[in-house]
Formats: structure tokens, C-alpha cells, sequence
């Protein structure tokens, strides 16, 4: 399973996988193409990579307008 926390302060993104036995498989992995305060909208995780897409953390349009952005981390 893998499992996600974000926040509005650096590291605005990290990511774990967590076994079928629930024990942690990869410890918090900072994404560090996440400069800014996103969601995760939905997810898709292969062989090696975690593909994240992800949505504004706000309502208020910023300077650059409203986006969803896709990151791709290696697994």
C-alpha cells in the first residue's frame, strides 16, 4: 500500500509503502518536484515508478492560475 503526506511547509510531499504484513517497506521518500502546497488527486504505482497526479491545495488562483500537475518519482 502506498500511503502519502502533505503539507503547506517543505516537504510538501512524501510518500511510504507500507507491506501486507504492516510493516514499512520504504521509509517517508520526500518528491522533490513539489515546490508548492498540492493534493493528491490519484495515483498509479508500477514495477518503478510512483506516478502522482496531483491538484492545487488552495482556492485561490495564484499568479501562474490553477493546474494539476503530474510527478513521476523512481519506486
Amino acid at each position: 500500500m502506498a500511503v502519502f503526506c502533505y503539507g503547506l511547509e517543505p516537504p510538501r510531499l512524501t510518500w511510504s509503502i507500507i507491506g501486507p504484513d504492516g510493516t514499512v517497506r520504504r521509509r517517508p521518500t520526500v518528491v522533490a518536484a513539489v515546490d508548492e502546497p498540492m493534493m493528491v488527486h490519484d495515483m498509479a504505482l508500477t514495477s518503478r515508478f510512483l506516478v502522482v497526479a496531483l491538484a492545487p491545495a488552495s482556492f485561490d488562483l495564484p499568479a501562474h492560475g490553477q493546474r494539476v500537475r503530474l510527478v513521476r518519482a523512481p519506486r
